[in-house]
């Protein structure tokens, strides 16, 4: 039996792998080589999609901005509309309580010689001021939304005349009796009181909360535009695109003018208090002559007494303003000389207004430096700067958005 052959074993060779099936030693990977544990890569938007997004979001909010601008620009001038009349108003009344103040003073001091020349200028001025003040009754009415309310006023006014006639008679024939100077001085009590329940602050323009949304959004557009440029340099590779630029500077110009449209309402919203506290000291420095006049017609009063208290307050109001100091100093010297004359002496101080006059002028230069702007700005400039801005702002976006896309095609 033959004996069975060794064999040689053979060494092991390292197979091939085929090209048909590529060798793998792990699971199959992307390309990027990722750490174990890390965080998935943030997905961009493609650049068709990013485009589109930033288009959208400009366009919007400058259209949004822009149609809230054109509502700000029309809301400010109905308010400076509405605030002129209602300012307009509350200052012929002012000045119409100032004025039959000093027809009043003129009347009473007409009185005291009336058939004098003195006396006679006096009765003059007392119809100019009567005259003056239908005048600033009519502008009242029609600065006033219910013009029907100053019909008392008017009444007053007329009755006013009535007693005031009967008084200058009298005192021309037989003297002026106490019945009719007491009738007289109701007739002006009345005039006050009808004045007194029109005479109210004026509504002035406000800032409205559209106002600051619209001057909001037109920031947030300008943010935008800024972000969109940084974005739009950062994937194109570029520093700066025309169309962008040209739009954000366009979107300024737009905050800009609605800027100016809120700031125009702010400046139109001031207190008028100022100038009704000085029409208030006018009215009261024409009363002073009148309880002057008042303390000679009417021996037993102490109406003289009162002026000189009158003029004490009105020293205390003043001592801000040197001018207005020093000439109720002298007002107040005057009463003074009034109370110590007698006779025709003390008839020649109350009829000499100048001592009056002085500090009432300064008083209503006051009152005009004080008195709110009753300016109205034209609508329509605003309105086509806004839409102007906005248009080209979205018209400048379009073509630099336009631009940059077509290099995705």
């Amino acid at each position: 039996m033959p004996a069975p052959t060794a064999t040689r074993p053979q060494p092991r060779t390292a197979s091939k792998p085929s090209a048909a099936t590529p060798a793998t030693t792990g699971p199959a990977t992307t390309g990027l080589a990722t750490r174990p544990g890390a965080a998935p890569a943030k997905r961009r938007l493609s650049g068709p999609r990013f485009f589109n997004w930033l288009r959208f979001s400009l366009i919007t909010v400058t259209l949004v901005a822009a149609v809230l601008g054109i509502v700000c620009a029309a809301t400010t001038h109905a308010q400076q509309e509405a605030t002129a009349g209602q300012i307009t108003y509350a200052h012929c009344l002012r000045q119409l309580d100032t004025t039959t103040a000093e027809a009043q003073s003129s009347l009473l001091a007409s009185l005291l010689d009336p058939s004098s020349q003195t006396g006679a200028d006096q009765w003059e001025d007392y119809q100019a001021s009567l005259q003056e003040a239908d005048g600033l009754l009519l502008t009242a009415a029609a600065n006033s939304d219910w013009p029907a309310d100053l019909t008392d006023t008017s009444a007053a006014l007329t009755a006013w005349a009535i007693p005031a006639a009967q008084a200058r008679q009298e005192a021309l024939g037989q003297g002026l009796s106490p019945e009719t100077l007491t009738s007289l001085t109701e007739a002006f009590t009345a005039v006050g009181t009808s004045l007194d329940t029109h005479l109210t602050a004026p509504a002035t323009a406000r800032v409205t909360p559209l106002m600051i949304v619209s001057l909001a959004v037109a920031a947030l557009a300008l943010v935008l535009f800024l972000t969109g440029l940084v974005l739009t340099a950062r994937r194109t590779h570029r520093v700066i695109n025309p169309g962008l630029a040209i739009g954000l500077l366009l979107v300024i110009g737009l905050a800009a003018v609605i800027g100016s449209e809120v700031v125009q309402a702010a400046g139109a919203d001031r207190d008028d208090s100022l100038s009704a506290h000085w029409s208030g000291l006018a009215s009261q420095v024409w009363t002073s002559r009148q309880l002057a006049a008042l303390g000679v017609l009417d021996p037993s009063s102490t109406d003289g007494e009162a002026a000189l208290d009158l003029v004490a307050s009105l020293q205390t109001e003043s001592a801000a303003s040197p001018a207005l100091a020093d000439q109720t100093q002298a007002l107040a010297d005057r009463l003074t000389a009034i109370g110590q004359a007698s006779g025709a002496d003390r008839i020649g101080l109350i009829t000499d207004a100048s001592v009056w006059q002085d500090p009432a002028d300064s008083l209503g230069r006051m009152i005009d430096a004080n008195r709110p702007t009753t300016k109205v700005t034209v609508f329509l400039w605003p309105t086509v700067l806004i839409a102007a801005f906005g248009l080209g702002a979205i018209a400048a976006t379009l073509a630099g958005i336009h631009a940059r896309t077509k290099e995705y095609t």
